[in-house]
Order: structure tokens, then C-alpha cells, then sequence
């Protein structure tokens, strides 16, 4: 990127006479810049019903808005220095004026002050004490911690936060679930594997359910579920996967590899039923049950299950979606189809002979 603002630069700024190119892809920028933004705020008008997509349309139409007004200072600038009525030095001052302009209106929202910016990741004490539980569990820590607890920490220290990362993006599915659960005092809470609650000091949690079992360690503290559901178990093969409610007691499932793309199960059941599995369901997901292939169900809408018979059963999920395998073909034809255009276009050598 470096490279090519530098060549464009030179181009506009040096070789103006020869920046026609350029004029030609500012005017067609500009056009699809506004066209965007007129798209955008449009859409705002019908998108109010929902406050979280009208939230990130704002967000995209307000991003679009200062590229707007980027792209069309740049333009006039490089105008301006093709018809020679800016001199060299005064088309630099002012590009790079405007470059600045641009980004600290994307960075409006950095804290630059003197507060130290990783002090919301250290937790040495807190993940210390979780780091010491051999389990595979989630921890809950969407409890107003704002301030003394990042998003993305857990995932900095090898925890797996029932909130995933700091990412606007988010399953719908997920939302879903996580609203019907009803609160913290519910089997339906219980069934995302949280084993430990984060709150700050002081805060209430539904009694009976949650014991404090460490803290407070820089205004946090650590309570342990008492109910939590194991990451994967077996319910009944009657169960109702649409509206299943777990029961107080269930049987867990040995949890024998779990990586991001890969995880496997195994149980011993004495009767056929379905393997729950606190994960939640998307496509490009595969299962196999004792070597053969099976469906993946969806239970509540949300997390996974699979069909498991009668005796010992191994488990295996493998994610590779048809869109990697269609990813991978389209880049090996585009290097192939680049190999063959450097040898078409190769210059041909030719060879002069004295008389």
C-alpha cells in the first residue's frame, strides 16, 4: 500500500501531465463513494426497528461519509496541481494536511491519553486461579465490567469467554439463544458451559446458584456455577432438540480433542440418545459417529446434537465448508492461468546472424 500511494503520489505531484489515469479512477471513486452513502443513510430510515443494525448502518454510512469527503479533497487537490495552480511544496502541505484530517477522524475514539491502555488485560491473579481449573469451560464475563476487564482478554490468556471476542459481528442464532435463556438462574444459562461468572466487586448474582470462590483481585470478582452443564452430555433419543430443557443431572461425554476445527467425543450410553454438545451450530460443520457419517441437528435453535447408539461412541466433528474447497481450486487455477500468461507474453528471444 506504501508503494502504491508513492507511485500515485509521484504521478499526480511530479508527472502531473501523465495523471489522466488518476483524474479517471477519482471521478469513478467519487461516483461509487456517493452512490454508498446515499445507499447508507437511506437505509437508516428503515432499519430504526432494529437498535443493533441500526447502530453498525450508522457506523458504515458515518465511515463512508469522511471517505466521501477524503476522496473528493484528494481530487481537488490533484486538480489543482495538474492545472499548475498549486506549486509542489503547497500540493504536499495540503495532502498531507488532509491525510492527517482523515485519520484522526477515523481515530476520534482513541484514548490517547496518559492511561495505561493494557491495564484492562492485566489480570495475572484472575487467570492465574481460572488457568488452575483442568475443566473445559467458558467463563461469563458480559457483567458490566467495562473498565477493568477487555472483551478480548480472555482469549489473550487462553480462555474461552461465553461472549466470544470484541467483534460487531455476531450469529444471529447466538443473539437468539442468549436472550431466550431468561438470566443467569436458568438450565437454558447452564447449557453454554459457564463455569465461572466474572462481576465487579460487589455485584449480585442469583443466590443459591453461585458461590464466590476467589476475590476481589482489582475490583473483580470470580464466582463458580454450581449448575453448570459439562461441554458435551447425553440426553434421551425422545428428546425434543426445539425446546430441550436439561435436566438436574446429566451424563457427560469425555471431551478426547478439541481444537477450532476439530473435536472429538466419546460416551457410553446404555440406551440410543442424542449427544449435546455446548457449541453452537453452523454450516461447514461434519460429524462422524464411530467412523460413519452423520447429520448434525440444531438444539434450541442454536447448539449442535447427534444422533449416538446404544454402548461406546466416538464423536468426531471436522469443520471444512465447501466454500474453502471452491477457495482453494479458484486460487490453483489463477496460478495456473498466471503461470501460462508469463510464458505467453514472454518476450521471444531473437537471434541476428553476420553475412
Amino acid at each position: 500500500m506504501s508503494v502504491t500511494a508513492a507511485v500515485g503520489f509521484d504521478a499526480v505531484a511530479v508527472r502531473a501531465a501523465r495523471a489522466n489515469v488518476v483524474t479517471a479512477f477519482l471521478k469513478g471513486g467519487a461516483a461509487l463513494l456517493a452512490l454508498g452513502v446515499i445507499i447508507a443513510y437511506t437505509l437508516l430510515f428503515v432499519m430504526q426497528a432494529d437498535a443493533t443494525v441500526f447502530l453498525r448502518a450508522s457506523l458504515a454510512a458515518l465511515a463512508l461519509a469522511i471517505a466521501v469527503v477524503a476522496w473528493l479533497g484528494a481530487w481537488s487537490l490533484i486538480a489543482a496541481r495538474q492545472h499548475r495552480r498549486l506549486t509542489f511544496g503547497a500540493f504536499s502541505i495540503l495532502m498531507i494536511a488532509l491525510l492527517y484530517i482523515e485519520l484522526a477522524a477515523a481515530g476520534a475514539y482513541t484514548d490517547i491519553s496518559e492511561t495505561d491502555p493494557t491495564q484492562g488485560f492485566q489480570h495475572d491473579d484472575v487467570i492465574t486461579f481460572l488457568r488452575g481449573d483442568a475443566d473445559l469451560f467458558r467463563i461469563d464475563t458480559r457483567t458490566d465490567l467495562q473498565g477493568l476487564w477487555q472483551p478480548d482478554a480472555a482469549a489473550l490468556a487462553g480462555l474461552q469467554d461465553v461472549g466470544g471476542i470484541d467483534n460487531p459481528l455476531a450469529l444471529r442464532s447466538y443473539a437468539a439463544f442468549w436472550e431466550a435463556t431468561g438470566g443467569r438462574a436458568t438450565r437454558l444459562y447452564d447449557m453454554l458451559n459457564v463455569k465461572y461468572v466474572l462481576v465487579k466487586e460487589g455485584a449480585p448474582l442469583p443466590e443459591g446458584k453461585f458461590e464466590k470462590v476467589f476475590g476481589p483481585a482489582q475490583g473483580i470478582e470470580v464466582y463458580a456455577n454450581r449448575r453448570f452443564l459439562p461441554r458435551a452430555w447425553v440426553a434421551p433419543a425422545d428428546a425434543d432438540l426445539d425446546n430441550l430443557l436439561p435436566p438436574d443431572a446429566v451424563a457427560p461425554a469425555e471431551v478426547t480433542a478439541y481444537a477450532p476445527t476439530r473435536m472429538s467425543f466419546t460416551t457410553t450410553t446404555p440406551h440410543p440418545g442424542w449427544l449435546i454438545m455446548s457449541e453452537f451450530w453452523y454450516p461447514g460443520w461434519t460429524a462422524t459417529v464411530n467412523g460413519v457419517a452423520t447429520e448434525i441437528e440444531q438444539v434450541n435453535g442454536a447448539l449442535r446434537a447427534v444422533a449416538v447408539p446404544a454402548g461406546a461412541s466416538t464423536v468426531t466433528l471436522t469443520y471444512w465448508p465447501s466454500t474453502l474447497t471452491w477457495g482453494f481450486l479458484a486460487a490453483a487455477a489463477g496460478i495456473v492461468f498466471l503461470a501460462f500468461l508469463t510464458l505467453w507474453l514472454r518476450p521471444k528471444s531473437t537471434s541476428t546472424g553476420s553475412a
